[in-house]
């Protein structure tokens, strides 16, 4: 009998130290691996759920990318830098309840990321053909350092917000109405908000040049990088409601011209930020990004 008690004694010994036990935080890529496109609230996948925690998730895969970019000064440094901070601020504004919901705005934010961070991964391990053409043209200026700062900048949110954010508004946004939703336009103007502040940060770490950037007028004559980001945002949205309406050959049709615009736009920006060949480098640029780490 006593022995039995003491079984008992241990047994509920156990049981109480693995119930007050921390659950163990998933890593991003197990998050990704489980996200589908259709918020749901009971899920065991905090992205998937729209849980806060969620985007810390998402931004410390973020942070290990950024911390060995800018060590290493590669150029792919400047979209990740800008690509974190508005991440953090978005995780801001939904902690101070700006949004109307913000759950969906996270597992929007979660399906967004995915995107962007499965092209990197692709484009790391070799797997071109998983690579979408504007993340290729974008990846190979950057490995190659032919384009200036604000190139490589402009390549990725090409990238990210022509291509990726359409499709991330066709698969997600489930609704029949065409009309910006209002936390997509609220999403926007967080980012807006913060681009100039990380405009002056990425020159401050990685190339005085960039302050002094302007942006190629091909590209619609926005005069601020946060004017551009809005206004590219606007278009993905309008581009991922025509993908989510079209039916049949439509919607390939559809498809096609949102990866060629994006190809397009990724093209236009290195002919308007290349290095003159012979004549110019990023060698004084990375020089600075090496004596200020």
């Amino acid at each position: 009998m006593r022995r039995f008690g003491a079984i008992v004694l241990v047994a509920a010994a156990v049981a109480s130290v693995a119930a007050a036990a921390p659950a163990r935080t998933p890593t991003w890529p197990e998050v990704a691996a489980g996200l589908r496109p259709a918020l749901d609230r009971k899920s065991a996948n905090p992205c998937q759920r729209g849980d806060l925690s969620c985007l810390d998730i998402v931004i410390a895969a973020m942070q290990r990318r950024d911390a060995a970019q800018a060590a290493s000064c590669d150029h792919r440094a400047f979209f990740t830098r800008l690509y974190l901070r508005t991440t953090q601020a978005l995780r801001d504004a939904v902690r101070a309840g700006r949004f109307h919901s913000g759950p969906a705005i996270v597992h929007f934010a979660a399906w967004f990321a995915r995107l962007g961070l499965q092209a990197e991964d692709a484009w790391q391990s070799g797997h071109l053909a998983d690579v979408p053409g504007a993340w290729q043209v974008a990846f190979s200026a950057e490995a190659a350092r032919r384009v200036r700062s604000m190139g490589d900048l402009l390549l990725g949110m090409n990238a990210h917000i022509s291509r990726d954010l359409a499709f991330v508004v066709a698969n997600v946004e489930h609704g029949r109405g065409t009309a910006i939703d209002p936390d997509f336009a609220l999403f926007t103007d967080v980012i807006e908000a913060k681009t100039g502040p990380v405009i002056t940060e990425l020159a401050r770490r990685f190339d005085p040049a960039l302050a002094l950037a302007s942006i190629p007028l091909a590209l619609g004559g926005e005069k601020t990088v946060g004017r551009l980001v809005g206004a590219w945002r606007t278009e993905a949205w309008r581009n991922g409601i025509a993908l989510r309406n079209a039916r049949g050959a439509a919607r390939a049709t559809v498809a096609q011209r949102i990866e060629s615009t994006a190809v397009l736009r990724a093209d236009a920006i290195v002919a308007a930020t290349s290095y003159l060949p012979l004549v110019e480098s990023s060698q004084k640029r990375d020089a600075y990004c090496a004596a200020h780490r």
